[in-house]
């Protein structure tokens, strides 16, 4: 289904998260778009959008793969001060403001769940993705958040390494919803946890993150590389490190890596 600007328009009730706007029918990567032309816009929350990827990537250079129309892609531009110890929640903003509004406002309550740092699960499958990266130079930067969630695409549409891991709202019994009515409810949700962070209200972004994770003391595995550390959920450190308490009881905080159960 084509983009409908006007619809977006009449959804989106933000301030400034989405008031600055590009859609493009085909792009290689919005990520990559938006940071080559960062500097035009003139507020933090510009946002791209595309209904098809051509080289989407995830973290650690990951392929993205999307069916033209099936799903929502777009990245935004943030503008922010780097918030000390607890600067790495400003990551996890995106994947809390869509599980918030998968679980709520689309009705699917606890079958969505959160992967640290940032992906999202619905019945255990991989229903969106979201990458973020540091632009331009220096600490206080601006930073791209790219995303992409599975709206309307069949199962038989993802390649075939990647079925049943993936899955679309849509796969999953329920009904999908329009994409410009989807962004305009995550957009609102992540301005008002960015409002959050930028006020210093982390202990509550963490609450809200842990409130669709892991349940304390699950078991987890946590890889990189070669690395790999098998522990118990033990919350989120203040930047939003994954705290892991191995059979001592002694707490093991990771930056980076992927999880599994």
């Amino acid at each position: 289904m084509t983009w409908d600007a006007k619809l977006f328009q009449r959804h989106l009730t933000t301030r400034r998260f989405g008031r600055e706007f590009v859609w493009l029918e085909e792009i290689d990567s919005t990520n990559r778009w938006m940071a080559e032309n960062h500097a035009r816009f003139t507020m933090s929350g510009a946002v791209v959008a595309a209904n098809h990827q051509t080289a989407g990537r995830g973290r650690y250079e990951r392929e993205w793969h999307d069916a033209p129309r099936t799903a929502l892609l777009f990245s935004m531009l943030l503008r922010h001060a780097v918030q000390g110890e607890s600067a790495g929640l400003v990551n996890l903003l995106p994947a809390v403001a869509l599980a918030d509004v998968l679980s709520g406002s689309l009705g699917l309550g606890p079958r969505v769940r959160v992967k640290w740092p940032n992906d999202v699960l619905l019945n255990g499958r991989k229903v969106a993705g979201i990458l973020g990266q540091r632009v331009g130079a220096g600490e206080d930067g601006p930073s791209v958040f790219g995303v992409g969630v599975n709206v309307s695409a069949d199962p038989a549409d993802f390649p075939p390494d990647l079925r049943g891991r993936a899955t679309s709202i849509l796969a999953e019994g329920s009904d999908a919803p329009r994409r410009e009515i989807l962004l305009a409810a995550i957009l609102r949700r992540w301005e008002e946890l960015f409002d959050a962070y930028v006020e210093g209200r982390f202990e509550m972004i963490r609450g809200d993150w842990e409130r669709h994770g892991p349940a304390r003391g699950a078991s987890l595995i946590r890889r990189e590389g070669e690395s790999v550390f098998a522990g118990r959920f033990a919350g989120l450190g203040t930047g939003g490190q994954l705290r892991l308490a191995d059979e001592a009881g002694a707490i093991h905080e990771f930056s980076s890596g992927d999880t599994e159960p």
